[in-house]
């Protein structure tokens, strides 16, 4: 019997409200020919039971993590591009060619992974390839592709797209070979990762595609997570400096010096200017291309 070459990682921190559905989802899946990692991020609530209780496989041998069948238990909650790193690497070492980055609060339609695996076949050129994403309950789309605006933003499509900026954590699958040729998440940014990550891809030479017929439910929270302003002002100005060098960000200087005052007046009018200040020390302490 041959190993499974599609790998799909889930990152989970107290997941409670959500992680049953999505993973009851897998269960369901048409395409059954994958393997489960879940990397969980020092979770306080009893979401790890859950998962215990709804997963079988067995995950071996990575350093300084507690492992119990397809559950790499962190000791500390090292953020999500570290932990994601940790199934990704996993997932490389034991042959995987098709890795899927997957959220907990998720729920994916029954033929979701079969999609996504075919068109990733059939777009030979494209290194990672984003699933339709709608909001659940509703139904309504949150993101047919992604884009990068000139000020380092991104934003959801509602549009179908060709060739995409970059592709949402939510539901992507990345191909070994952009992990061998970019290497993994930048465990610095908190949020933006999936920018960061895509925007690398297509320097290298990749194409970000969309899979239409791949469809998950997403049960988003924007504020979810706390200091998010602060970790998603940090990361854009990180992202930009990075994936720009400085003399494109001075070709943009005119626009990004209006945004930087529109951006303060907006974080002192809705509460987050402190938030908006540590990013900044957070950015000048760390001024490397």
């Amino acid at each position: 019997m041959t190993r499974p070459k599609t790998f799909v990682i889930i990152v989970n921190y107290n997941s409670r409200k959500f992680i049953q559905p999505c993973l009851e989802s897998l269960k369901k899946q048409s395409f059954r020919d994958f393997r489960l990692v879940v990397v969980d991020n020092a979770s306080s609530d009893d979401s790890l039971k859950i998962i215990k209780q709804l997963t079988s496989s067995r995950v071996k041998g990575l350093d300084n993590s507690l492992i119990n069948n397809s559950l790499i238990k962190n000791k500390s909650n090292v953020g999500f591009p570290a932990a994601a790193n940790q199934g990704i690497k996993y997932a490389l070492k034991n042959g995987a060619e098709y890795i899927i980055l997957l959220g907990f609060d998720t729920r994916p339609d029954k033929n979701w992974l079969r999609e996504l695996v075919n068109q990733a076949k059939k777009l030979t050129k494209a290194g990672i390839v984003q699933s339709k994403i709608l909001l659940f309950p509703s139904g309504q789309v949150q993101s047919l592709g992604n884009r990068i605006s000139w000020l380092g933003f991104g934003y959801p499509s509602a549009q179908p797209q060709k060739n995409l900026d970059y592709a949402s954590g939510t539901s992507m699958l990345i191909k070994k070979e952009v992990f061998e040729k970019i290497g993994f998440l930048d465990e610095k940014l908190m949020f933006m990762e999936d920018l960061d990550f895509g925007w690398r891809a297509r320097r290298a030479g990749f194409e970000i595609r969309f899979a239409d017929n791949s469809v998950v439910g997403h049960q988003y929270e924007f504020l979810r997570y706390s200091q998010k302003y602060y970790y998603l002002e940090r990361a854009r100005k990180l992202v930009l400096l990075k994936n720009l060098g400085w003399g494109k960000l001075l070709l943009r200087l005119p626009l990004l010096a209006a945004a930087e005052i529109a951006i303060w007046g907006h974080s002192f009018l809705k509460g987050w200017f402190k938030d908006k200040i540590r990013a900044e020390i957070y950015f000048w302490q760390n001024l490397r291309p």
